[in-house]
């Protein structure tokens, strides 16, 4: 599925997800500063800590609830993914331009 989106970077099972994330941003030339990111548990603890922004569904493990910038209403798989990049393109003032997208 991930192909079919077109997404480039792809990893499952993976149990350092910050130091698989700064590799990416390596590769790309971006760092931490540049970095939203959503978990749910304790593998993704320091990446949560290490973003920019981070944010967790609202079943999320309560060791991440407490340390991160944002608990969104929505549960994992449940929308969360799509209410967190709603509060990402509010916060950026990116409206006018995401809606562009589609009008």
């Amino acid at each position: 599925r991930a192909k079919e989106l077109g997404i480039k970077h792809f990893y499952q099972g993976v149990g350092d997800k910050k130091e698989v994330l700064q590799n990416i941003l390596g590769n790309l030339g971006l760092n931490m500063g540049n970095v939203a990111s959503i978990g749910d548990d304790l593998n993704d603890y320091t990446m949560l800590l290490s973003s920019k922004i981070s944010f967790v569904p609202a079943n999320a493990s309560n060791h991440v609830q407490k340390i991160a910038d944002v608990v969104l209403s929505k549960n994992g798989g449940d929308g969360a993914v799509r209410e967190m990049i709603e509060k990402l393109i509010a916060l950026e003032n990116l409206e006018d331009k995401y809606l562009g997208l589609w009008y």
